[in-house]
């Protein structure tokens, strides 16, 4: 009977906490428009406190009712309802909202999910085939979310171009290219101001970026390029090589740009300037000219354009390059007691949030510095991959179980880079008398 009691509890608990989670309402929004949260219910409020997460903790205030204005945040109305302006990738996440009714002394919890749709804008580079005389453009695309194939479009000097006829070739270069090829000869009417314009179509309305390249081709010495891509975990180094192929003393200036083009504006390191904070250039032998860039972040993802002259009669070369950077942030860890009739029950909540490359993280609980064998009729784990949740249940709290807790998380990267990691601990887990 002890057994089939138990067994009970367990279930009751599931279905309790999947009642709860279920209770989150996630709310969509498009990356730059605005969005009101509502409290919930025509009432009348005294009081309201709006938290950036699912817990109530003074640290995660964003707004009250003593300051009703932070930022983009703002409380609205009488009913406490909470307005984001402008919204951006950085708002994702929970909401929660405790609520006190004019005339009552307890409070009312109301937890939302609030899911961003964003998306970068792609670059553009123009590029010369020297051995068939073919003028190329290369739209490239970073991360759009939800993940899902853009449509293209072609701009030629504001007019759209019909790239169906026989002077166009368009063709799809790996998950986040489009090339567009003109064929032929080039005339006047094919120089000027070119864009390349993404689009996705969702429910909830429509994403568009575009990217512009201005006046080019004119001079007709752009060098012919392949983008190549390189990966680093966030705070590894990591070094972008230089492909120098000529002899060092012929080089007359060597110069790295954050951009997807050589631009004044995003210069970062040259043979001139050979260190600016984490980026330097190596000068040393086979290295010379490589991109060093020490405990790499986030910022750091992005195009990089390596431009190289020479003396002799001023030859000049470009290449661009990818730096894709993974990273996982520290997931959440909280504990919660349920008072059921063998007991009090233990649990605890692992959130996780960004990473890159997105994916569903191998999750293991520890209990003292010990992974733990969560497969046995002691615990009970609620997996809900959809939230980014998972829950663990220990059905039978003793002396032995008290202690530190801890939720670590791994996603594995490409082949030959080490998996990702990260750990959330809770201290001095004790049994409720």
């Amino acid at each position: 009977m002890a057994t089939l009691a138990i067994l009970l509890l367990c279930l009751l608990l599931i279905i309790e906490h999947h009642i709860a989670f279920g209770d989150i309402e996630t709310l969509l929004i498009i990356e730059g428009e605005s969005i009101t949260i509502p409290v919930g219910g025509i009432r009348k409020i005294h009081a309201v406190s709006w938290f950036k997460g699912e817990e109530i903790n003074a640290k995660l205030v964003i707004v009250n009712s003593n300051a009703s204005k932070s930022g983009r945040f703002s409380i609205v109305n009488s009913y406490g309802d909470l307005m984001i302006q402008t919204v951006s990738g950085e708002d994702a996440g929970y909401y929660t909202v405790q609520v006190v009714e004019t005339g009552q002394e307890n409070y009312e919890i109301t937890r939302y999910h609030l899911d961003v749709y964003y998306m970068d804008s792609p670059n553009l580079i123009a590029s010369i085939d020297n051995t068939n005389s073919h003028y190329a453009l290369h739209c490239l695309w970073g991360k759009i979310y939800p993940e899902m194939e853009p449509n293209v479009t072609w701009i030629l000097n504001e007019n759209i171009l019909n790239t169906t006829t026989p002077k166009y070739r368009v063709t799809d270069e790996g998950e986040r290219w489009n090339k567009i090829v003109i064929l032929g000869i080039m005339s006047e009417n094919d120089f000027g101001n070119y864009s390349c314009r993404i689009t996705v179509n969702l429910d909830e309305g429509t994403m568009e970026k575009t990217s512009n390249l201005e006046e080019i081709w004119k001079a007709s010495s752009s060098a012919s390029q392949s983008i190549e891509t390189f990966s680093v975990i966030e705070g590894d180094r990591t070094v972008i090589p230089a492909r120098v192929d000529v002899p060092i003393n012929t080089i007359k200036a060597i110069t790295w740009y954050k951009f997807k083009s050589p631009e004044t504006n995003y210069t970062i390191v040259s043979l001139k300037n050979r260190t600016n904070g984490r980026f330097s250039i190596d000068g040393t032998g086979e290295n010379y000219g490589d991109l060093i860039i020490q405990h790499a972040d986030r910022e750091d993802a992005g195009y990089y354009t390596f431009q190289i002259f020479q003396n002799r009669n001023s030859r000049q070369q470009t290449f661009t390059y990818y730096l894709d950077l993974y990273y996982l942030v520290s997931p959440t860890l909280t504990t919660f007691t349920e008072n059921g009739p063998t007991g009090n029950t233990y649990g605890f909540y692992c959130i996780w949030f960004k990473m890159n490359p997105e994916m569903e993280p191998y999750v293991a609980w520890l209990h003292n510095g010990h992974i733990l064998n969560t497969s046995t009729t002691k615990y009970s784990v609620i997996k809900d991959e959809e939230r980014s949740i998972q829950t663990l249940i220990i059905l039978e709290m003793t002396e032995n179980d008290v202690g530190e807790y801890a939720c670590r998380i791994t996603i594995e990267t490409k082949l030959g880079m080490p998996n990702m990691s990260k750990t959330s601990t809770i201290e001095n887990v004790t049994i409720s008398k």
